[in-house]
């Protein structure tokens, strides 16, 4: 992601919408985690990603995303008031439910690249083939 980042969003020729499909009930915890973070949504994502092996299958989850939130600088009370709202956590799984049933979204990840899905991890040379792809049909 950061040689991606490096080469497409940040030159402005990609524009990148993350979309949360938790897969998982843990996941959609982890999910809710990154949401609640506000503006320091992408960094607790990184945070969740690679720890994950730390908090997938603890029985603390909120003790950790909030030991996460304050290592960020979020109010941990605030913080924590979010992952308390069930409301937050209907809203995740209705995005992935409309995701599945719209988009035909069966797993992660999952690109859509000018509309066309693209399904599966791919190394940074698949996703630059894929995209130089619509760029020079798109010229």
């Amino acid at each position: 992601m950061p040689r991606f980042k490096k080469h497409y969003i940040d030159t402005g020729t990609v524009r990148f919408i993350y979309r949360h499909f938790p897969t998982s009930e843990a996941a959609v915890h982890g999910a809710l985690a990154a949401q609640c973070a506000g503006e320091k949504f992408y960094e607790m994502l990184d945070e969740l990603y690679f720890s994950v092996a730390g908090w997938y299958k603890s029985e603390n989850m909120n003790g950790i995303f909030v030991k996460k939130a304050i290592s960020l600088g979020l109010n941990p009370e605030m913080f924590l008031s979010c992952l308390s709202d069930t409301k937050n956590m209907e809203n995740i799984v209705s995005q992935q439910h409309a995701a599945r049933k719209e988009s035909d979204v069966t797993g992660t990840p999952t690109f859509f690249i000018n509309g066309k899905i693209v399904r599966g991890k791919k190394s940074f040379i698949e996703m630059k083939t894929l995209i130089n792809e619509v760029l020079d049909n798109d010229n």
